[in-house]
């Protein structure tokens, strides 16, 4: 499975169970303070936070912190 691939609360019902997120979270959003999730998948070692009211999203190594992808609405990348 490709790192990127990005699965949502919905889709989750769908798919296989070793692609389950095992850890569902509930957290503000850095970006805009809202309620958001974070979802572990500790198969794969990462984690991934998702905001549905600002389309906030980030995917990271939980062993390592590196980010593998990230979106963030009205945020400059400097």
């Amino acid at each position: 499975m490709n790192l990127s691939t990005v699965l949502t609360p919905n889709a989750q019902d769908t798919v296989p169970p070793q692609f389950k997120f095992a850890k569902v979270q509930q957290v503000h959003c850095p970006n805009c303070g809202s309620h958001a999730e974070k979802l572990y998948s500790m198969q794969h070692h990462t984690a991934q936070i998702q905001c549905p009211h600002c389309d906030y999203f980030l995917l990271s190594c939980t062993q390592t912190g590196v980010v593998h992808e990230a979106y963030a609405p009205g945020i400059a990348m400097g």
